[in-house]
């Protein structure tokens, strides 16, 4: 009896590493899949505050620096931000600023005001009612800044940045 429940032991204990084994060669293939699919600019579809659709064909042709902001209006590190980009507004002029949130419209559409980004013309606040963010871009920490340059990506900061950060070529991406 003794030699059947340590076989059996012994038998549960090697299929439990070997699927451990799998899910973390799984999760690891996936994020090496999404990294190489953010690359180049995906294809997304969010929408604006007044519910038109904004698609990455509405960016396609964008030669400057296009920044890419995960956020939430009720994240301090969002809402500092913000005001980081009106203080920011004359070295962000020739970046277009993306601004997506998974919240409603009304937050959003409040958070846009009271931090006074309506007055920024290179600023889009997008929603993402799908929730599509995390898997296009392999993020879903707020806030997630993704910088483009020319269609191509040259920074990914996770976490609170600097205006500095999103506006150097050098490449410096924080995980």
């Amino acid at each position: 009896m003794k030699k059947l429940l340590a076989t059996v032991l012994i038998a549960a204990v090697v299929f439990l590493i070997g699927w451990l084994g799998y899910k973390i060669y799984r999760v690891k293939a996936r994020k090496e899949t999404l990294a190489g699919a953010i690359v180049t600019l995906p294809s997304f579809s969010f929408y604006k505050l007044d519910n038109t659709p904004f698609t990455a064909d509405s960016v396609a042709n964008n030669k400057d620096r296009l920044i890419i902001m995960l956020f939430s209006p009720d994240c301090e590190h969002c809402q500092y931000t913000a005001k980081s980009y009106v203080q920011h507004r004359q070295e962000l002029e020739s970046s277009k600023i993306l601004m997506v949130t998974l919240a409603d419209s009304l937050s959003a559409t409040k958070f846009y005001t009271n931090y006074q980004l309506n007055t920024l013309p290179n600023i889009v606040m997008l929603r993402d009612p799908q929730m599509t963010f995390p898997k296009t871009f392999g993020a879903g920490m707020i806030p997630t800044f993704l910088v483009y340059k020319n269609g191509k990506l040259i920074n990914r900061f996770i976490g609170e940045t600097r205006v500095d950060n999103l506006l150097s070529d050098s490449t410096m991406t924080a995980k």
